[in-house]
């Protein structure tokens, strides 16, 4: 019965009048090379064929369009053709398709890959320098060979199997990256082709990374201390700092196109240690690559200037405008005298590193003027000058006079800070500052920052909230206020309290020295309660 059927289904004559079934096309397979789309002569190298369907498939794979092998049939998804022992002659063009054995169903052909045969003895090419972009902007990396080529191929370090054709003209070749994204951050490399032999290539050329700026990471904060105004041959140290948890920070100077790398003391902080010499001085900027993605730049800080002092250049004088004493909310004006026709006057104050007020003047006189002369004013100041364009060449600087501000009639207002000063980072703090007077300005002022904050009052009482707490939050803290009814009257400062954050171990010793204070001072209070009760007594026996 069995022949009869197989005699019957091949027996049967087909005519020109019976309807031939027409061919269908199924989508094509995937096709892949591994382990490398460079092969070493006498290497190996396996490419698949593959396709998400369970059916009897016979797969056959083609070099620059000719069939060069075919797989038996079988249940199987997937086809494995092996290349041992490559030859200059296996370099080329592969694609490969499947059909259904006894049926009119093939698919069409896969995607094409190239297979490259290394070549050590052509001369590896030269790229150039990307440096930075910004996200979404656009990059073009060029190469170059001494050698005549077929064609450029550039390849991202990390993805061994993608490589893209670069544009060719005579020994240069070029890609442009199109709107930036993330992803194209990293390292890159550059390969040309043999002309007479296409797919026999070179070594790779030497790495040249990709970095960019990415507006969404914070702006670091570059400062210098003991002082921006530095003789030669002393020491500075500048420091960067961010909110990122940073791997590396680099400081940049203006007309030096290299930067310098800052060693790390702290995660979220970059310093360098100067001994300052005539080549130092200028205008530098800072930045920083996050740990999360070193291919990641932010964008510069605002500049910082680093002038040196000039010895020759006479130092100049200071002077307070009038000799009467000076109240708190009164208006003060400090004057810098040079010898020299000065381009530019500085004026520093004790214990600031940088300049509290820069003076651009043609001539030999500049005022400082302060205006509503609050306590924080209070401290001895110097001036210096200078007389090139350039700015980064400084005098002596002046002998120090002192502003000292009278003590105001208002008592000073207490101030409190919501969880005793220790706030988790991100967290949310409160701070209150109380008077003994009803409706008066109160203004916050923390130690360093010469800019004091608003608190919004009620009454007798102000209050200031930060949100987001971050480690520039750190510090102390002091509140004043200032008397409506009679203007330009202002207390004298509060005690100045410090907040930290919670993870710090140095909140953890706060609260227990405050804990400690707080007992010694209970315990005082009660030694003096019981030695007035002991005095009553003994007033009382003698009695």
């Amino acid at each position: 019965m069995r022949l009869v059927l197989f005699i019957l289904f091949f027996g049967y004559p087909i005519t020109k009048e019976e309807n031939v079934p027409e061919e269908r096309i199924f989508h094509p397979p995937h096709i892949h090379m591994s382990p490398s789309w460079i092969v070493s002569l006498g290497g190996n190298v396996t490419i698949s064929c593959w396709v998400h369907l369970d059916c009897w498939l016979d797969f056959f794979l083609h070099k620059d369009g000719v069939k060069i092998s075919t797989t038996s049939g079988g249940y199987k998804r997937k086809a494995l053709f092996h290349i041992s022992d490559v030859t200059r002659k296996d370099g080329g063009t592969y694609s490969c398709h499947y059909r259904m054995p006894l049926k009119t169903y093939r698919s069409e052909h896969s995607n094409s890959v190239e297979l490259f045969i290394l070549d050590p003895s052509l001369p590896k090419p030269t790229i150039s320098p990307i440096g930075m972009s910004a996200i979404e902007k656009n990059a073009t990396i060029q190469c170059q060979s001494q050698s005549p080529l077929a064609g450029f191929y550039l390849q991202k370090d990390e993805d061994q199997m993608d490589h893209k054709h670069m544009e060719t003209n005579g020994t240069r070749g070029s890609y442009t990256i199109s709107s930036i994204s993330r992803a194209d951050g990293g390292g890159y490399r550059c390969r040309y082709s043999s002309e007479s032999e296409p797919f026999v290539i070179s070594e790779p050329s030497d790495p040249v990374e990709l970095l960019l700026e990415d507006p969404k990471l914070p702006i670091p904060v570059i400062s210098i201390y003991p002082s921006s105004f530095v003789s030669l041959g002393h020491s500075v140290t500048i420091q960067c700092k961010t909110e990122e948890q940073s791997a590396k920070f680099f400081l940049h100077k203006a007309g030096d196109p290299k930067p310098r790398f800052l060693t790390s003391p702290k995660s979220n902080e970059g310093e360098l240690s100067l001994n300052i010499s005539w080549e130092d001085k200028g205008s530098y900027r800072c930045s920083y690559i996050p740990q999360s993605n070193l291919f990641l730049h932010s964008r510069h800080s605002s500049p910082l200037q680093l002038p040196a002092t000039d010895h020759s250049l006479p130092k100049p004088s200071i002077s307070l405008s009038h000799d009467e004493e000076v109240t708190l909310g009164s208006n003060v004006t400090i004057d810098c005298r040079s010898n020299a026709t000065a381009v530019r006057f500085y004026f520093q104050k004790y214990g600031v590193a940088k300049p509290v007020q820069l003076i651009q003047n043609n001539g030999t006189l500049a005022k400082f003027s302060i205006s509503n002369a609050r306590w924080e004013h209070s401290g001895y100041y110097s001036c210096t000058y200078s007389t090139l364009p350039d700015c980064f060449a400084i005098s002596e600087p002046s002998d120090e006079v002192e502003l000292q501000l009278t003590d105001s009639p208002l008592s000073a207002p207490v101030i409190s800070i919501q969880h005793g000063g220790c706030v988790a980072l991100g967290g949310q703090v409160k701070i209150r500052c109380e008077s003994d007077s009803e409706d008066v300005n109160f203004s916050l002022h923390k130690t360093g920052d010469t800019n004091p904050t608003l608190m919004n009052g009620h009454f007798y009482v102000g209050e200031f909230t930060i949100s987001n707490f971050t480690r520039e939050h750190e510090g102390n803290y002091s509140c004043i206020y200032e008397s409506t009814e009679e203007p330009f009257m202002i207390s004298a400062p509060s005690v100045s309290l410090e907040i930290l954050i919670s993870d710090t171990y140095n909140c953890t010793q706060v609260n227990i020295i405050r804990f400690a204070i707080g007992v010694l001072i209970l315990l005082l209070l009660t030694c003096i309660i019981l030695s007035n009760q002991h005095f009553r007594g003994n007033m009382i026996n003698i009695s």
